[in-house]
């Protein structure tokens, strides 16, 4: 059973390029046909503990916010605090926190902004009592600003709407009068009156005091927008803003233009990370010699004349992999599992049938489970080493062979390289790492090999006071095999 090989993880970051990496030099796993010592067994497994920094190096698109967050000192309507998000491919920065969309936050809490045009717009105010002969500002009891304060803390349009709707009640027009003009009847069938609630009772104003208390003396279209769908459609609730969600953009991209590149992107062989699944679900891996630029370049553009389809150009192409898929491009933190990417490569076989596919999520399943097992089990062994102080454990493994010199420029590239093994040993009491490195010309990593390095490792680190030794190692038959 594979093991997680933690501190080896540090030793092997010196010795792989960035994702972008142009050399064919690394190999993909220890147990390669490229190694020329190596053996095939049933029982191997393809294993390669590698390691990758925390950021994303090759990710030159990220995006940042260049901003620094809003903050609010008025008593009303605070602006909200951006959180820490997870990691992802793209990282681009929440969307409240562009530019467009600060403005808007601002404008929908009634805060000064600057519009499109870069033009400064003043805050909302309370705006001037009505002239009319029932004195609606005295009705509200010095209410007024709290109102006021309670529609612009909405922070929404459309919540908005939908109160300022609610203050609305359409009766039928009580008198008309005759007009001047060619249409001699008027066209309006209702009328319009206005409320807010105080203390639970609806108290009516005149338009214009309903206008200055909700600070919209300066907007009067926003009311007459919603008195038109209250009057030709007869909604029970407005409809929700779309401006700016039309339709009419000919410089679109056709739907199935992109999809033909969400299709070459499903279609790219993929790889999940066998001990990491439950820290990076989603997360999947491309080679590692391949980026964003070269898949567009060599592959896809001939992927999509081959199929007499328009491909897309590479802008929307690289923005569909990094927002619409969690996909890297460097070898996962931990290997991936020859028998789980068998199995899964089963299940998504079209020509597999239903039994066949049943069987082996069944057999997925047991094979997760026993890695699980298996990792619970170190986990209690080193527990109670801790505790007793008279139990050794380790965990050791062979790292991929390193190319020797890793050169590729002049006539060295086309030279034979020499081979250096590495064996790893992990103290998982203490924590302690441990590398023993000898290039092929002392010696070979055949059992023997493997033998005599334990040996020196334990008559360095005396364990003569330990009763009990636990080894974890792979499934590799010079390792454990002898």
């Amino acid at each position: 059973m594979e093991l997680p090989r933690a501190h080896e993880v540090k030793s092997k970051r010196y010795y792989y390029d960035s994702s972008d990496s142009e050399s064919g030099d690394v190999m993909d796993s220890d147990d390669s046909i490229k190694d020329k010592d190596y053996v095939e067994s049933e029982t191997s497994s393809d294993s390669s503990e590698v390691s990758t920094d925390e950021g994303d190096p090759n990710n030159n698109d990220a995006g940042t916010a260049t901003d620094a967050p809003l903050t609010s000192t008025t008593s009303r309507g605070s602006l909200p605090s951006p959180e820490k998000s997870k990691p992802s491919r793209w990282k681009r920065p929440r969307r409240e926190w562009r530019k467009k969309e600060k403005n808007k936050i601002r404008r929908n809490l009634g805060h000064s902004y600057k519009n499109h045009k870069g033009i400064e717009v003043t805050a909302r105010e309370l705006g001037p009592p009505c002239t009319c002969k029932n004195k609606c500002r005295e009705k509200l009891g010095e209410k007024e600003l709290d109102i006021f304060k309670s529609f612009w803390d909405l922070g929404d349009y459309d919540k908005q709407n939908i109160y300022l709707y609610s203050c609305m009640e359409a009766i039928p027009k009580k008198r008309s009068y005759p007009k001047k003009t060619k249409k001699q009847v008027s066209s309006r069938n209702i009328s319009i009156e206005y409320f807010v609630k105080l203390n639970g009772e609806n108290v009516r104003l005149c338009k214009k005091e309903f206008l200055s208390v909700h600070g919209l003396q300066h907007s009067k279209k926003r009311i007459e927008i919603l008195y038109k769908k209250m009057s030709n459609e007869g909604s029970i609730t407005p409809k929700k803003d779309k401006r700016g969600k039309h339709k009419n953009r000919p410089n679109r991209t056709p739907a199935e233009n992109l999809q033909s590149a969400r299709d070459h992107i499903n279609a790219i062989p993929k790889y999940t990370s066998h001990y990491s699944r439950k820290k990076n679900p989603g997360k999947v891996y491309i080679n590692h010699d391949l980026n964003i630029s070269k898949l567009y370049k060599d592959y896809y553009i001939d992927w999509c004349k081959e199929r007499d389809l328009v491909h897309v150009s590479e802008d929307r192409y690289r923005r569909i992999f990094c927002t619409e898929y969690n996909i890297g491009f460097k070898l996962p933190k931990s290997d991936t599992c020859k028998t789980c990417d068998m199995l899964k490569i089963k299940i998504e076989d079209p020509g597999a049938t239903t039994e066949e596919i049943k069987s082996d999520k069944i057999k997925l399943e047991l094979h997760q489970r026993r890695a699980e097992a298996m990792q619970q089990s170190l986990k209690r062994e080193t527990e109670y080493a801790k505790i007793s102080g008279d139990t050794y454990v380790i965990t050791f493994d062979l790292q991929q062979a390193l190319p020797v010199p890793n050169l590729t420029v002049g006539p060295a590239f086309y030279l034979r390289k020499a081979w250096v093994y590495n064996l790893g040993i992990h103290d998982c009491v203490t924590g302690q790492g441990y590398m023993y490195m000898w290039p092929e010309n002392v010696a070979k990593r055949g059992s023997d090999e493997i033998a005599s390095i334990l040996y020196k490792h334990f008559r360095e680190h005396s364990i003569k006071g330990n009763k009990k030794l636990i080894v974890y190692t792979d499934n590799c038959g010079g390792q454990n095999k002898n």
